[in-house]
């Protein structure tokens, strides 16, 4: 389990650290307002992530993810499959957000991520956070779902800084906050 979470820690630091620096590129400059669609923010963790793994066929991924694959995700054809130090992964797009679905060496489920911008963040999420923090954006979502637990990490920015926070087990907490320049 510590493992399972510490790749997701990793790969959603990863994923912040690939975005940050594009969040504020022209808007700061300008001093406009910089919109980035969630499919531009994942597009560029998504084409870094494909170039160093090993893309993998299906004749080449565990039955048993297959099918559970096809149970959990119905309709979804255009899914890409990777290998993994601990199995397979699986990464598509599909109504304006880019899941990410990991399976032992054996094919059992281990976890999957869902990255998305505000629009498609539950109601009651979006409340919590609006709530403390009133003047940011909620720029994306990775919401990260654990076999008894579902965690949202969201990236939320103001004129002055950009917050990561985390939501889970009815807490929200700052995980890491920078200061713009």
């Amino acid at each position: 389990m510590k493992k399972t979470i510490l790749t997701i820690a990793l790969f959603s630091t990863g994923f912040l650290l690939v975005s940050i620096p594009h969040a504020n590129a022209q808007g700061s400059t300008y001093g406009q307002p910089v919109h980035y669609s969630a499919r531009l923010l994942v597009s560029a963790a998504a084409a870094e992530f494909s170039a160093r793994k090993e893309v993998l066929g299906k004749n080449q991924i565990n039955v048993k993810a297959l099918v559970d694959f096809k149970k959990s995700f119905a309709g979804i054809n255009d899914e890409m499959w990777y290998r993994e130090s601990y199995g397979y992964s699986a990464r598509f797009f599909g109504q304006g957000s880019q899941t990410d679905v990991s399976y032992s060496e054996k094919g059992k489920w281990m976890y999957s991520i869902l990255q998305y911008d505000e629009t498609k963040l539950a109601r009651d999420l979006r409340m919590q956070i609006r709530s403390v923090y009133y003047d940011c954006k909620i720029k994306w979502v990775h919401e990260i779902i654990l076999p008894r637990k579902t965690v949202y990490m969201v990236l939320i920015e103001d004129d002055s800084t950009i917050k990561n926070i985390r939501i889970g087990d009815g807490e929200m907490e700052v995980v890491e906050e920078l200061s713009r320049s």
